[in-house]
This record gives structure tokens, C-alpha cells and sequence, in this order.
């Protein structure tokens, strides 16, 4: 099993509160196929874990094809 350690770190806005975040590593993104602006869930297992859900995606939806001039 690979392990990767990161850092939490904070984004601190002028007006909001702070917000904490965590990066997922490269290796780990590529290993499991992870796209931009897909969507994860994070579900609690207990105070010392956490698990990372894919969730479904919606299909692509194509544009109607225009018909051809001519």
C-alpha cells in the first residue's frame, strides 16, 4: 500500500473564517485516474480516518448537431 504525507493548511480571507484545506498528491491523483473538476466525497470513518468517494458522474451532454448548409 502506497502512503503519502500532506499537511493541512488554511485559506484566510479578509471577512471569513479560516478554512482548512488538503491537496491530494500527484502520484495519488494519477494513480487513481483523478480529473479536474470531478467530484469526491469525503465520508468519516472515525476521528483518525477518512475516505475518499468517487462520485457519479453525469454524462457528457452533447450539443445538437446544426444541419448542413448547401
Amino acid at each position: 500500500m502506497a502512503s503519502y504525507q500532506v499537511r493541512i493548511q488554511a485559506i484566510r480571507s479578509r471577512g471569513h473564517n479560516e478554512r482548512p484545506f488538503v491537496t491530494i498528491p500527484v502520484a495519488i491523483a494519477r494513480a487513481l485516474d483523478l480529473q479536474k473538476g470531478e467530484t469526491v466525497q469525503w465520508k468519516i470513518v472515525d476521528r483518525s480516518q477518512l475516505l475518499l468517494v468517487r462520485q457519479p458522474q453525469p454524462s457528457p451532454i452533447k450539443p445538437p448537431s446544426r444541419p448542413r448548409k448547401g
